[in-house]
């Protein structure tokens, strides 16, 4: 189970960026492995719950109320899962009522601020500010027509998010770049057999197993998998970001389809060899997957995330460093840098980036007092988000603009360094010589 999740792609992919969605399930995962830990087989009622299996049920609600905090998803996902395994584990006495207020104080006193968060902007109300925390009010928001309930045809819309399910999570069909490796899929083409074979198995056994915390921890499971597929079709037109709370349930699946497969395999010695073929099946698309994700994919992303563009910048920032001497300019060097980056306009991207490669300091932004030396050009001054203007140019200025603009300075006193679909205008001095 562990090497499955090790060599998963969807593992891989979505580690490679810091994404609030990429930390939910994980955080909701924690929460459930000390919940399944805290199982037994005695009865609660009896007084046969041990004292660690209690902290771990109550240390499990720190999880789950943490989950709130990393992604709308949450709130259509964590309280429907709770509140069926709550209804569940005091069915079979697994837990008591008083288990079941403590767990409720620990969420509650934990996911609060969330909550009333989410209550100020249903409610239209003003922001509440507390000596240790903010529960601001939206003015807009630009999730809500993202929601199955806030759609205007709902029915219509609740079959798309169905297909959409369908073809992210099982038929695992391209998504983007960044989430997913065209040939290759969230968790390898192939395993949706076996994934089935997985849920079947869990089923059984939370329906048929022998009492006891393995029947327990099925039941949980198949809970979990219900509720994350009621959360992919609650969302509308899913993508692998927004349903990436499924994907564990679908690894343990995987791991308990192949493991009874195999299993099955050598006990019958006709088919005995065929049981070493699944893992040489799996290595081989580990191999394929790694390699591509190491060679073709990491440029292919590199350049979606703007890497020439960041380059680009990170030149500009060294060479002017290096010759603020030569251009006799020191705070006076302004930089004009295109803000054309993802589309044409985004000069707010192309700032963004800007603030990150220059290490920008958040007074001098702001253009706070004291924040410059005297003399010295202010941010707004210094930091020109235009493209090169085909006519005067500024004598003292850098220019990082996208290569397909530079026969714009054809004739002009400027070194051009290129950086694939990004080039870098440097004026000339009569101290410096040409890099």
């Amino acid at each position: 189970m562990l090497l499955i999740l090790a060599v998963n792609p969807w593992h891989f992919m979505q580690s490679r960026w810091a994404l609030d969605c990429n930390l939910f399930p994980h955080m909701f995962v924690c929460g459930l492995f000390f919940l399944v830990r805290s199982l037994d087989a005695g009865s609660a009622s009896l007084g046969k719950r041990a004292e660690k299996s209690r902290k771990s049920l109550y240390f499990s609600m720190v999880f789950f109320a943490l989950s709130m905090y990393c992604y709308g998803v949450a709130f259509y996902m964590v309280p429907f899962f709770l509140l069926t395994g709550c209804a569940l584990l005091l069915f079979q006495k697994q837990v008591r009522w008083r288990d079941v207020f403590i767990c409720l104080a620990v969420y509650f006193g934990i996911s609060w601020p969330i909550y009333g968060t989410m209550l100020i902007n249903f409610m239209k109300w003003e922001t509440v500010r507390l000596p240790f925390v903010t529960m601001e009010f939206f003015e807009g928001s630009v999730r809500s027509a993202d929601i199955l309930f806030f759609s205007e045809n709902w029915k219509e819309q609740l079959l798309l998010n169905a297909k959409s399910l369908l073809n992210v999570v099982f038929l695992q069909k391209e998504d983007l770049l960044w989430n997913s490796i065209k040939a290759f899929g969230p968790m390898y083409r192939g395993t949706l057999p076996f994934v089935l074979l997985g849920v079947c198995l869990t089923v059984k056994g939370a329906v048929k197993g022998k009492r006891g915390a393995g029947k327990m921890g099925c039941q949980l499971l198949a809970v979990f998998w219900a509720c994350s597929l009621f959360t992919g079709l609650v969302i509308n037109s899913i993508n692998i970001n927004r349903i990436n709370i499924i994907f564990y349930s679908h690894i343990i699946f995987l791991g308990v389809g192949i493991a009874f497969v195999v299993n099955f395999l050598r006990r019958t010695k006709k088919l005995k060899v065929l049981a070493y073929l699944l893992p040489a099946a799996f290595t081989l698309q580990s191999g394929l997957f790694f390699h591509q994700y190491f060679t073709v994919w990491s440029g292919e992303i590199e350049r979606a995330f703007y890497g020439d563009f960041v380059d680009a910048l990170e030149f500009a920032r060294k060479y002017s460093s290096d010759e603020t001497d030569a251009f006799e300019m020191g705070g006076k060097l302004q930089f004009c840098i295109t803000p054309d980056v993802q589309y044409e306009g985004s000069w707010n991207v192309s700032e963004i980036l800007t603030l990150f490669v220059f290490d920008v300091d958040s007074r001098y932004f702001q253009g706070a007092e004291g924040s410059r030396q005297e003399g010295a050009l202010s941010y707004g001054e210094k930091f020109l988000y235009m493209n090169p203007p085909g006519g005067e140019y500024l004598p003292k200025a850098m220019y990082v603009f996208k290569s397909s603009d530079k026969d714009k300075f054809a004739g002009k006193d400027f070194y051009l360094t290129f950086f694939g679909d990004y080039c870098v205008a440097a004026p000339v001095t009569e101290q410096v010589s040409t890099p």
